[in-house]
């Protein structure tokens, strides 16, 4: 890449479509796909692909960039559509005893903290460690029912679910920092998280990501605006301590949790 000013990024849509809820209303598909839901992506494989220095201070000049111009086509809105699914947490543990041994682990490490601030004996600190280890221990929670058969998906409650989505007219979809002055090093740093995002939004929404030349941007059909019409997520400075943050919260209580 030349050290030129301007930056561009392309999102290409592999099947033609995009799903993905509005960030206020599930029922609603979000378009176009908001910058604040790529960088998410971008900080996920970031992270997965162990968190790299130099990928890190990329991803933070980047989020110094502020709101983009947006160049996506129109498209055909499939609005939510009630699907009902089995839901796991309520098919085998109940939702209070999940929630009494994540509040059980939450506390047992805050103690566990306070005791090797205040310099206690191994005997003290050992005595949470093992409470905690009880906790993490799902073998030891009690079943809701004591029929095996009730796991089956035929036999768990379902839920109400819904997959809004956009079929645009073409499948590409570019944000443009014109000001951008990122240097060389960095852009081929976000180039190569680009590349390795393999969804944008739902699980089924394959995409192709890269940065491209700033001329290959076409019509602008969103501009950044204080007193627009249309919300959108965009990124500013600290979502990458932001995100960070919510993830640690939602890990140290035991729940599986991933950028979206």
């Amino acid at each position: 890449m030349n050290d030129t000013k301007g930056l561009a990024i392309e999102v290409k849509l592999l099947t033609g479509r995009y799903a993905a809820a509005e960030f206020a209303n599930r029922a609603s598909a979000e378009w176009p796909p908001h910058p604040a839901r790529l960088y998410s992506a971008m900080v996920a494989v970031h992270k997965e692909d162990g968190a790299d220095a130099t990928e890190k201070s990329a991803l933070l000049e980047f989020e110094d960039l502020g709101a983009p111009e947006i160049c996506a086509p129109s498209g055909i809105r499939r609005e939510g559509v009630s699907h009902y699914v089995p839901v796991n947490s309520d098919a085998w543990f109940s939702f209070s005893e999940q929630e009494k041994r994540y509040a059980a682990i939450i506390n047992g490490r805050a103690e566990l903290e306070e005791l090797k601030r205040e310099g206690a004996d191994q005997r003290a600190t050992g005595t949470v460690e093992r409470r905690i280890e009880r906790s993490l221990d799902i073998s030891r929670l009690r079943p809701v029912t004591q029929n095996t058969l009730s796991v089956f998906p035929d036999k768990r409650s379902k839920k109400e679910r819904l997959f809004p989505s956009v079929t645009p007219e073409s499948d590409t979809i570019i944000y443009l920092w014109r000001d951008s002055t990122l240097d060389s090093a960095a852009v081929d740093t976000l180039d190569k998280i680009l590349g390795r995002i393999a969804r944008l939004g739902h699980s089924s929404s394959f995409v192709s990501c890269r940065v491209v030349p700033i001329d290959d941007a076409t019509e602008v059909t969103y501009l950044p605006d204080d007193d627009g019409d249309e919300e959108i997520r965009t990124v500013g400075t600290g979502q990458l301590d932001a995100l960070e943050d919510e993830y640690n919260q939602k890990t140290a209580s035991g729940i599986s949790y991933v950028y979206s």
